[in-house]
């Protein structure tokens, strides 16, 4: 017992060395630049898609310490009380909780970059609008935020270097450092309007109903997977009455081996 136990101690501790040592390379990126960036200006970067106000080095130290630091409680339960249940269960928890936090934060980063997209639209919209109404196209960029939730982290750094030394095209092509292609193309379109190109507002509502319209085929494939998992739902309390209604002959099964078994 004492053997066997040892070795899946060991087995545990190799994988989690291992997982440790994958996890900075697991952990998502942000938008990167190749030249240095000042303190701020990295944070921000950093926190533009993370949650609760983590970044990249806060969601890596906290999957660690939840790691080895279960794994490290686990190992002085053991040596403590020799009792191997209680360790296995303290670091199959503290695991799963590495584990869980760093993909809670891979998908809390990629529903913001879809729900940013989404919003491009709507932001659009409303500064073709403003900019038809008389404003400039600093005020009605800045103005349009309003009817957004994701891309005022995305825009904000822009408009405040809007009127810094390079002047408004400078401020845009930190959108050009974006991953998403969306971000990207953003900024192509505002650079143009900014030179005072004829057809860029043009440009710009076309661009508009393409990403519409991609918002709209969104959803309808989302709504199509519905019925699925609704279906996968409705069948889990079924699932749960035919393991209830086998589970006496489990125990009756389990019972006729008591002996060889040693229980």
């Amino acid at each position: 017992m004492t053997a066997g136990v040892s070795f899946l101690i060991s087995l545990c501790i190799g994988y989690a060395c291992w997982q440790a040592c994958n996890i900075e390379n697991n952990m998502p990126k942000t938008i990167e630049s190749k030249r240095p960036k000042t303190g701020g200006e990295k944070q921000e970067k950093e926190m533009l898609f993370y949650p609760l106000s983590l970044t990249p080095k806060k969601a890596e130290r906290l999957a660690r310490v939840l790691l080895y630091g279960g794994l490290l409680l686990a190992l002085l339960i053991y040596a403590v009380t020799l009792d191997y249940l209680v360790p296995m269960v303290i670091f199959v928890t503290c695991f799963l909780g590495s584990f869980f936090s760093v993909k809670a934060v891979e998908w809390t980063i990629r529903n913001r970059k879809r729900q940013m997209v989404a919003e491009l639209h709507v932001y659009l919209d409303t500064f073709l609008s403003l900019t038809k109404a008389g404003l400039n196209t600093e005020d009605a960029l800045r103005d349009a935020l309003v009817v957004t939730r994701y891309l005022p982290a995305l825009m904000n750094p822009v408009l405040d270097k809007w009127h810094d030394h390079g002047g408004a095209e400078k401020a845009v092509k930190l959108l050009e450092k974006s991953e998403l292609t969306e971000i990207k193309t953003l900024a192509t379109m505002l650079m143009q309007v900014i030179r005072g190109s004829e057809k860029a507002f043009e440009f710009i509502e076309q661009w508009k109903d393409q990403l519409l319209m991609m918002e709209y085929l969104n959803r309808e494939a989302k709504a199509n997977t519905k019925p699925v998992f609704y279906t996968i739902l409705l069948g889990l309390p079924f699932f749960a009455s035919v393991i209830t209604w086998f589970y006496p002959y489990f125990v009756q099964a389990r019972d006729m081996f008591s002996g060889f078994l040693g229980m």
